[in-house]
């Protein structure tokens, strides 16, 4: 029997969200941060994918061929754009007695062009929350 190994490192964000894992579209399980998940699988091609509590929130479909008594092993984290928009967020709060003069609006509509550019955000970037690199096969 082949093995999947997927690793997921230390994180600050998304830290306390749990990756579910689907191989084949079927859900075998999840990994919390600085964890690590292991399945035994038949030889041939797969497809790992992650998600988190919002499934619209996932990574690309990831396709590896794995032969007999071989172990495959992938890295998931969450991407730098969590960073970003993370950043994004503080600096935007941070500065607002300064943004809110020059966008020339009251406190409640600047939390709502706020609150609308952040989903944009987050809808044009869901399919990148989660990474995964592959660590190769190993024996």
């Amino acid at each position: 029997m082949a093995k999947l190994v997927i690793i997921r490192k230390n994180a600050w964000t998304a830290r306390a969200a749990k990756f579910l894992v689907f191989i084949d579209n079927e859900k075998v399980g999840g990994v919390y941060n600085d964890a690590t998940f292991e399945i035994d699988l038949p030889a041939g091609t797969h497809k790992l994918k992650c998600e988190t509590w919002l499934k619209s929130m996932s990574c690309e479909d990831y396709e590896f061929t794995i032969s007999e008594n071989e172990t495959v092993t992938v890295f998931v984290k969450p991407s730098n754009f969590n960073w970003a928009f993370i950043g994004f967020c503080f600096l935007f709060i941070l500065f607002r007695p300064t943004i809110m003069p020059l966008l020339n609006v009251d406190m409640n509509m600047f939390f709502l062009l706020y609150s609308i550019f952040a989903i944009i955000l987050l809808f044009i970037f869901r399919k990148k929350l989660i990474e995964i690199k592959d660590f190769g096969l190993s024996v």
